[in-house]
């Protein structure tokens, strides 16, 4: 048996994209590629709260590099010197 994950709020594409102050087609596509954690449910995404809030808090989130999108990877203080 799986177990099962607490994934808090559920939000829909419209409310990621106003979350994280983003386009609704931008959040689709990030979505599409694997960028946002998020479920297709038939011609719907759904997305956890708690997944994009981790992202933000994190710093795993995106990080433009000019060639692209690619997946940050946390900063820890050390290599902030601080």
């Amino acid at each position: 048996m799986t177990e099962k994950q607490d994934f808090g709020e559920v939000l829909t594409l419209s409310e990621v994209a106003r979350f994280l102050q983003l386009s609704k087609a931008t959040v689709y596509l990030y979505a599409q590629r694997g960028k946002l954690p998020g479920v297709k449910m038939g011609n719907k995404w759904r997305f956890s709260k708690k997944k994009i809030e981790d992202l933000l808090y994190t710093g795993e989130g995106l990080l433009y590099t000019g060639e692209g999108l690619q997946k940050r990877q946390p900063v820890t203080y050390k290599e902030r010197g601080e």
